[in-house]
C-alpha cells in the first residue's frame, strides 16, 4: 500500500511539473489566473451568480472557497470562485486547488438530484498536492535556496501551512527531483539570476541573493500606461520598484518609499484655490494623470511614471481587487446565469 501511495505522490508531481513546462511558466509567483486562461478554464465570483435561478447554495461547501461548474457537451470548466474577505494567498492556492481537480480527473458526473457530491478526503489532498507542486515546485526552491518555510511563503506567496508543507518535503528530495531541477534551472534561468535586495517581509531576513520581489519583466522605473489598484484605491505593485508585497495597512513602500496611492498634489493650474486656503487630496484611479475633482497634477504624473496621455489613449482601467475575470463584461451588464448543462461538481 505504502509503494502504491508513493507512486500515485510521484504521477501527481509528474503532471504538476509537466503543466509547468506546458504552459511555460519562468517565473515565481506563479499567476493562478493567467494559468487558468491558458488552460482555457473561465474564472467567475460567487456573488456575482448568487441570484441564479440554477444555482445552489450548497454547491459551495463551507471552507472549500470554490466549486467547478461543467458544460456536458463542450467539455469546459468554470471555477465560480468565494473572493469576499479571503488573501491574495488563499485565492491563489483556491484556484490552483481547483485546477488540480481538472486536471487529475476527479471531475465526476454529478448527481441526479442536482447537489454536487463532496469529494473525497484522497482526491482532496491529491489536489492539493498538485497546487503545492506548480505554486512551489520543490526543485526550483532547492535551486533558488528556499528551504525555510517563512522564506519559501514570502517568495512563492503560498499560505504559511503550505509552505510548511513544502519545507518539510524537501526532506525527502529524491533522484526525481534532481533531475527535474535541471530543466527547471533552465526554464527558470531569468528567475534565478542573483539580484541583491532588501527583502524582509517580517525582519528575518537581510540582503537575499536569488529571490525576486520585483514581478516578470517589468524593468525598474519604466513609465506605465496605467497602475492596477485595489478597492482602497490602493496601488497593487510599486509603479517605481516593483515591490508587491505590502502590509495590511501599508501607505508608503517599504522598499522605495514611494506613497501607494494616486493623491492629488493640490496644484492646480485651474483652480487658484487648491494648494492656497482650499486642500483638494482626494485619491485618483490608478491611470489618473490630473485630479478629477480640481484638475491638479497626481502624484503618478508628478513622479515621472505615467505614460503621457497622448501616447497612450486608452479606455479607463476600472480598479479591481484581483485578476478574476468580471464576467458582467462577457454579458453586456445582465446577470450571470447558470445553464442547466452546467452542473457543479
Amino acid at each position: 500500500m505504502e509503494t502504491m501511495e508513493k507512486d500515485r505522490i510521484g504521477t501527481i508531481r509528474d503532471n504538476a511539473w509537466q503543466l509547468i513546462r506546458e504552459t511555460d511558466i519562468r517565473w515565481l509567483p506563479v499567476d493562478p489566473f493567467l494559468l487558468a486562461e491558458r488552460l482555457g478554464v473561465r474564472i467567475i465570483s460567487a456573488r456575482r451568480i448568487a441570484k441564479s435561478a440554477h444555482f445552489d447554495p450548497r454547491s459551495m461547501e463551507e471552507g472549500r472557497g470554490a466549486f467547478l461548474l461543467v458544460h456536458r457537451e463542450k467539455e469546459t470548466f468554470t471555477i465560480v470562485l468565494d473572493d469576499g474577505l479571503r488573501s491574495g494567498e488563499v485565492l491563489r492556492w483556491t484556484v490552483l486547488r481547483e485546477l488540480g481537480h481538472i486536471r487529475l480527473g476527479h471531475a465526476a458526473a454529478p448527481a441526479k438530484d442536482g447537489v454536487p457530491p463532496k469529494r473525497s478526503p484522497r482526491q482532496v489532498l491529491e489536489a492539493e498536492r498538485f497546487a503545492a507542486e506548480v505554486l512551489a515546485p520543490l526543485p526550483l526552491l532547492r535551486a533558488a535556496g528556499a528551504t525555510r518555510r517563512e522564506l519559501i511563503a514570502f517568495m512563492c506567496e503560498i499560505p504559511d501551512a503550505v509552505a510548511e508543507e513544502r519545507e518539510q518535503a524537501l526532506n525527502g528530495y529524491d533522484e526525481t527531483c534532481r533531475a527535474a531541477e535541471e530543466w527547471m534551472r533552465r526554464q527558470f534561468a531569468d528567475y534565478l539570476k542573483p539580484v541583491a535586495h532588501c527583502a524582509s517581509p517580517d525582519g528575518y531576513y537581510g540582503l537575499l541573493g536569488t529571490i525576486k520581489r520585483n514581478p516578470e519583466g517589468r524593468p525598474m522605473n519604466q513609465k506605465h500606461a496605467y497602475v492596477e489598484t485595489d478597492e482602497r484605491g490602493r496601488f497593487l505593485y510599486c509603479p517605481r520598484c516593483g515591490n508587491r508585497n505590502f502590509s495590511e495597512d501599508a501607505k508608503y513602500c517599504k522598499m522605495c518609499g514611494i506613497y501607494l496611492f494616486n493623491e492629488c498634489t493640490n496644484q492646480s493650474r485651474f483652480d487658484e484655490r487648491i494648494g492656497a486656503d482650499h486642500w483638494c487630496g482626494r485619491i485618483n484611479p490608478g491611470d489618473a494623470r490630473y485630479c478629477e475633482h480640481c484638475g491638479a497634477e497626481t502624484i503618478l504624473t508628478q513622479l515621472g511614471l505615467l505614460k503621457p496621455w497622448q501616447e497612450v489613449m486608452i479606455p479607463k482601467k476600472e480598479v479591481a481587487t484581483s485578476r478574476i475575470p468580471d464576467p458582467m463584461e462577457e454579458n453586456d451588464g445582465k446577470p450571470i446565469e447558470i445553464s442547466k448543462d452546467e452542473m457543479p461538481f
